[in-house]
């Protein structure tokens, strides 16, 4: 979405001030954003931002450690929600201003039973983003799904707060509306197949086209200095409900919004490449992993009461106790760095090394192609490959002196099929339904393309000491290419390897 600059009047006000006083007569309230502009939120929403459960998305990077690398990426999951219920308003106006006649009549609950499920689809997040989600899968073997508990925590907030009922039932809205909000949430389609366009909004499961990943494209490529290929305004503006054959309404889009979308799914693929999948990214967060888990295998935790006393709710136990869970935030890295504990010493350590910049290095970076037959394994399938061959053999073959550590990456471009375009649904000028293969450029694609990358990352952990000589470095590179090649059954590629890696 371009972003709204509001012109100066002859009185000397902004154009955005006074949009914002006419809000003011109405249930919205006006929000300057940098990015977007002038984000409007209902007073539903509103009740719902003013509440601990919400204020603690301020406090939870939105790109997780990617501003220690893009240092102004330091944006939080706060202002993105309200970028994203701000967003699922546009598109709602957008939908009814487009609508036949005949095809749905779009309710006031409708409308707002969306814009609360898009300001808290992310409340349930932990510390860092998505980084949480992996870190307790990885290091304690623990299934989180951060839409479930975004679910619970709307819930508690509902339950919690008497402002919100009240406001909830000021719009006629109450129970049953805060269970279609959470499934709104989850993506999960009705039974009502007239109703399908509206949990298509926040979380798209059928094209992966929703205000979430647009919203989020639009404020990181900011955040990161990096270009939006997506003109926003103009697709919403085109977005229209259809109801296909068998009763089921979708949203549909201007046929010549094709590569406007595909340039949507590109910008995703390049934002994981360039940004969110940095080596240097990647390597801070395997040091924190291990770290926090050094932390938490010594007593770290949140402290909380129970019968007047004090105790202790380990980390990995928070996200089942709602009261500690909602005090898990970013800021347990210097919570970690700040403690006097004798017992935190190691993970201290391992903190004060991300903070001087001694971090683990980069020795290897490899695509796993489809010439390997590797590609149609998944996540755990190729990172349990790498652990027990690769690493195992580069840790006998120095011996201990180093340490060495994985990190497989698996990127798409957010669709849910191979073909980004293929669940998208268009219309022509003459509002007639059509399909992307009508006039998709096979430049784009093809039935042998590939739009999901696999990456393997190799990291090499020298200790905190001195760091090596280059020569030193390169020969473990070439040592991790070896061990590669032999693992993925692939003629080695050394040389050229080693020159482009210098």
């Amino acid at each position: 979405m371009s972003v709204f600059r509001p012109n100066k009047n002859t009185s000397g006000l902004w154009l955005s001030d006074i949009a914002c006083c006419r809000m003011a007569g109405a249930q919205y309230t006006g929000i300057r954003d940098a990015v977007i502009g002038q984000v409007e939120i209902h007073e539903v929403c509103k009740a719902i931002v003013d509440t601990e459960e919400f204020q603690r998305l301020r406090f939870i990077a939105q790109c997780g450690f990617g501003k220690f690398v893009f240092p102004t990426a330091n944006h939080t999951r706060f202002e993105h929600s309200l970028g994203v219920c701000h967003m699922a308003k546009l598109i709602l106006d957008c939908l009814e201003k487009n609508l036949d006649d005949d095809v749905v009549v779009i309710t006031k609950e409708d409308k707002l039973c969306v814009q609360i499920a898009a300001l808290c689809h992310d409340l349930g997040h932990g510390p860092f983003s998505h980084f949480w989600e992996h870190f307790l899968k990885e290091k304690f073997d623990k299934t989180f799904i951060h839409e479930e508990m975004s679910e619970k925590l709307l819930d508690r907030i509902y339950e919690n707060h008497e402002k919100v009922r009240n406001v909830f039932k000021k719009h006629n809205l109450g129970r049953e509306e805060l269970e279609i909000a959470k499934r709104m949430i989850r993506g999960v389609l009705p039974e009502d197949k007239t109703k399908n366009y509206l949990y298509e909004i926040v979380s798209n499961k059928i094209s992966g086209v929703d205000v979430d990943k647009l919203e989020y494209l639009q404020r990181d490529s900011h955040q990161f200095g990096m270009n939006c290929f997506v003109a926003i305004d103009y697709l919403l503006s085109t977005a229209k409900i259809i109801k296909l054959p068998d009763g089921t309404t979708t949203i549909a889009y201007r046929e010549k919004t094709t590569y406007n979308l595909l340039g949507m799914f590109l910008n995703r693929a390049e934002m994981h490449h360039r940004c969110y999948q940095h080596p240097v990214t990647l390597a801070i967060e395997l040091m924190f992993s291990g770290a926090l888990k050094q932390a938490a295998d010594n007593d770290f935790g949140i402290d909380y009461k129970e019968n007047g006393q004090v105790k202790r709710r380990k980390i990995d136990e928070c996200h089942n106790h709602l009261n500690e869970y909602i005090k898990l935030t970013d800021d347990i890295f210097m919570n970690i760095y700040n403690s006097l504990s004798d017992s935190l010493h190691e993970a201290r350590h391992i903190l004060k090394r991300i903070l001087h910049r001694n971090i683990y290095v980069l020795v290897l970076k490899e695509n796993i192609t489809k010439e390997m037959n590797f590609t149609d394994m998944n996540y755990n399938k190729l990172k349990t490959i790498v652990e027990n061959s690769l690493l195992k053999e580069l840790n006998n073959k120095y011996n201990g002196q180093y340490e060495f550590h994985c990190k497989i990456v698996v990127i798409n471009m957010g669709g849910t099929s191979d073909n980004p375009l293929k669940n998208i649904h268009f219309y022509n000028k003459h509002n007639e339904i059509t399909h992307q293969d009508n006039y998709l450029d096979a430049r784009f694609y093809s039935k042998d393309s590939n739009f999901v990358s696999k990456v393997c990352f190799i990291f090499c952990d020298f200790g905190g000491t001195q760091k090596p000589s280059d020569d030193t470095i390169q020969a473990i590179k070439k040592q991790c290419r070896e061990e590669f090649d032999k693992t993925f059954q692939r003629k080695s590629h050394v040389n050229s390897f080693i020159s482009s890696t210098k």
